[in-house]
């Protein structure tokens, strides 16, 4: 996995979670393995949820989140 920017809560996580966000598989969520509490929404190019391209637009989405 590539390097993961902190989460809000201050920790890096481990791991990143990714659910369905219910919308047909077009998009889903990322959760860092830490706190759960923060999450973003992004696109999945309809790829699997468990697929390693998936991670990878999971990866680059959360570390290109604002963070307040």
């Amino acid at each position: 996995m590539s390097e993961l920017k902190k989460c809000p809560c201050g920790e890096t996580p481990s791991k990143l979670w990714i659910t369905d966000a219910g919308q047909g598989g077009k998009w889903a969520h990322v959760a860092g393995m830490c706190c759960n509490e923060w999450m973003i929404e992004f696109r999945t190019e309809y790829n699997g949820l468990d697929s390693d391209k998936c991670m990878e637009l999971a990866i680059e989405n959360w570390n290109e989140a604002k963070r307040g």
